[in-house]
């Protein structure tokens, strides 16, 4: 009988500049916000109404996205080169606001 033992690997990744504007510009499909309000400020930091709630997506929300995307198998490769799709970017914007995927 074969075996299998589960070792667990933790990497470092370089999020530039290109890369976090990218997801910002692309955002994702966002069917779960009300599409009509949102905006964004001259930081490029952008707001979404989410029942009710404000909801800002900045940087620091959009790193712990990325973070938690990549730990839950977002492929790092296609991301550093920017070819990441909408339904990646909205898994992004989920896992940065509610530390989860809420919808589908």
């Amino acid at each position: 009988m074969k075996t299998a033992t589960a070792i667990e690997i933790t990497y470092t990744v370089m999020l530039t500049d290109e890369i976090i504007e990218y997801v910002k510009e692309e955002n994702g499909t966002r069917y779960w916000v009300e599409v009509d309000a949102v905006g964004s400020d001259e930081n490029g930091d952008i707001t979404v109404m989410h029942e009710k709630d404000k909801l800002t997506f900045n940087t620091e929300t959009l790193v712990r996205g990325i973070k938690l995307w990549l730990q839950n198998g977002g492929d790092w490769s296609n991301l550093a080169e920017c070819e990441t799709d909408h339904l990646d970017h909205d898994n992004i914007w989920q896992y940065g606001f509610f530390g989860e995927l809420v919808y589908g």
